[in-house]
């Protein structure tokens, strides 16, 4: 199975949050620090850990993990009814809940599930859905550790919990219900009827409805038909944490060879049983002495066989044969973990078995990497996710982020002190036509669209100029849409990607040359025609004279500004460009756009001297407060 959908109730920041994950890709999560990355992870933790308990506020606790200030009432209800899944308690006031929905995959419940697993999982899967399991665990005062439940079909008036029932209850229902051997389904077509056939026939004949009972089998019978989570904190990594990779990556051999000795242990259990059942019958009588009301004692013998790998060592080339890897630091241990993973990505793509087994929790695993190895690191988590493994990454990577495809990140950023999680739906080969990578939305608060090269120089070195603060300390990107129709058309792009993070109206701010005439909220149209010609004639003249040895007056640039039209070949660079060349004296031609802007902003030293349509866009700026 796969976890499919979470929802994450009164847990730390995440005081609401629903969220859908995808199957056989990471899902990745980016956002500033503190916005809650970490805390998604750990309630996934929280759900399939039982092991794992938040603080609450109770003896010898001083703090408690349950949101200050909880879900209304209204809103916890909406969040079932919107996940189709019945109500199990009136509030969730003083509650941590997270409730999840695992849908099924082939091979889940075949093999050994039948032998093993409990009635109630059986019965959930069987009255309420043959492909999901819904399950939720709850924290409160009253159930400090958790409690897990399950969702079933239940007597509507009087819950009775069947699977829990033994032979003589169940029976004595069968024969108050009126219940023959034609309503009882045998499944094996032979033998006597199960509980669970039993309780199936009873259940058909009362009203029943979905609800919510408290799942106690799932840390003992059921836990193996979950996938196991592991929470993986590659700032911190431990032994424990290697060893859990190890494990988890050579599962199969594991289970193999595991297999194998629980078969042993089995044959040699029941042969130490009938010995020491034998011993018993021989002595009884000694033993029994002064006790007429025993008759017999019997003892059952069980060999426990569990799995675990441990004493990891390696070899190193500056080591005199192998070392425990417990004595290594940090640095080897992740390498070793990450080897371990690479061989998990080689198996899963070597098995046909894809159904999900294990959950992996990457929280920042791109800290002490170089971009090389963080996409070497990615490409490898890419890989576990279309095997055996269900991945989710907390990162603040760039490297991460590019590599991901844009419908499976999910920005996480606080609003009133909660988290929230949006997500992109948008077509992912935008960036090809903006020029531009996934984090730059997700990383950045305000857009300044631009057309050409010029702008994306001259705006962010104004921008400095007039606030001593760069774009990247105020969480600005430059966009260039380019111009003629190709503007038109990736300012449509632009706009669709975006709307998944931001509301484009509320965070893009245009500069478009005035010859596109273009009209709307927060457009700024420069100069006469574009932004060559809004700048002022002396930083020209100056250019002019120290790049193409050509002396121009007021007077040649005031002619090329008359002869200024929309016509491309008769705006202000084109014109001077002409003036230069035909110049007998000139030691070399004027420099191209992009050129002349990076001169220009060697000579502009003063904020007076920016543009004036460009100090009001930055006067709105300021007033919007997106600085």
């Amino acid at each position: 199975m796969y976890l499919k959908r979470i929802a994450i109730i009164n847990y730390k920041s995440c005081r609401d949050l629903v969220l859908e994950f995808n199957e056989n890709l990471p899902n990745t999560f980016i956002g500033r620090t503190d916005a809650g990355k970490s805390t998604i992870l750990k309630a996934v933790g929280l759900l399939m850990d039982e092991k794992s308990f938040p603080n609450l506020i109770l003896e010898g606790h001083e703090t408690s993990d349950i949101s200050t200030t909880p879900i209304a009432d209204e809103r916890y209800k909406k969040i079932l009814e919107e996940l189709k899944l019945p109500l199990f308690e009136p509030g969730a006031e003083g509650s941590i809940i997270i409730v999840a929905i695992f849908s099924k995959q082939d091979g889940d419940f075949e093999g050994e599930f039948d032998d093993i697993a409990s009635n109630h999982l059986k019965w959930s899967i069987e009255s309420y859905s043959a492909d999901e399991v819904p399950i939720i665990r709850q924290f409160n005062s009253q159930y400090p550790s958790g409690r897990y439940l399950l969702c079933t079909k239940e007597d509507e008036t009087d819950k009775k919990e069947l699977w829990k029932q033994n032979q003589i209850v169940l029976d004595d229902l069968v024969k108050k219900l009126n219940i023959t051997k034609d309503d009882l389904t045998n499944d094996n077509k032979t033998g006597r009827f199960k509980n669970i056939e039993k309780f199936r026939a009873i259940y058909n004949r009362l009203k029943t409805s979905a609800q919510w009972s408290n799942y106690d089998e799932f840390g003992k019978k059921d836990r193996k038909f979950f996938p196991i989570y592991r929470y993986i904190d590659w700032r911190e990594i431990t032994l424990k944490s290697v060893e859990d990779l190890a494990r988890d990556t050579m599962s199969t051999v594991i289970e193999e060879y595991g297999t194998k000795l629980k078969q042993e242990a089995d044959r040699l259990g029941k042969e130490a049983t009938d010995k020491v059942n034998s011993e018993l019958e021989k002595k009884i009588a000694k033993i029994l002495s002064g006790l007429p009301s025993i008759t017999a004692i019997k003892a059952k013998v069980f060999f426990r066989s569990d799995e675990t790998i441990s004493e990891i060592s390696v070899e190193k080339g500056t080591s005199d044969g192998s070392v425990r890897l417990e004595s290594q630091g940090d640095g080897v241990k992740k390498q070793i973990g990450f080897a371990f993973m690479r061989l998990g990505a080689l198996e899963s793509i070597a098995e046909e078995v894809k159904a999900k087994r294990f959950l992996w929790g990457f929280d920042e695993p791109e800290a002490h990497l170089y971009p090389p190895e963080k996409r070497d690191f990615y490409e490898t988590i890419k890989q576990l996710s279309n095997g055996v493994f269900q991945t989710f990454i907390s990162t603040h990577s760039t490297v991460f982020v590019d590599k991901s495809q844009i419908e499976t990140i999910r920005k996480v950023q606080l609003v009133d002190k909660y988290t929230m999680v949006t997500m992109c739906s948008s077509v992912s080969d935008v960036h090809n036509s903006l020029g531009i990578r996934n984090s730059d939305f997700l990383f950045y608060d305000t857009f300044i669209a631009g057309e050409g090269d010029s702008d994306k120089i001259l705006i962010p070195y104004f921008y400095k100029l007039y606030f001593d603060r760069t774009f990247e300390d105020d969480s600005i990107q430059f966009v260039s849409l380019g111009g003629g129709h190709r503007r038109t058309e990736n300012k449509k792009l632009f706009e669709q990607m975006l709307k998944d993070f931001h509301d484009p109206n509320d965070c893009i701010y245009y500069v478009l040359d005035r010859d596109t005439n273009a009209s709307g909220g927060n457009i700024y149209l420069v100069g006469t025609y574009d932004i060559e010609d809004s700048l002022d004639d002396k930083f020209w003249i100056k250019l002019v004279k120290n790049k193409c040895g050509v002396d121009l007056t007021q007077q040649d640039l005031k002619d090329i500004r008359n002869q200024l039209t929309a016509n491309s070949d008769e705006k202000f660079h084109k014109l001077l460009r002409d003036k230069v060349a035909s110049d007998s004296n000139k030691k070399d031609f004027l420099p191209s756009k992009i050129d002349c802007a990076k001169y220009i902003t060697e000579y502009i030293s003063n904020k007076d001297d920016i543009p004036g349509d460009i100090v009001s866009l930055f006067n709105d700026l300021s007033k919007n407060k997106k600085i």
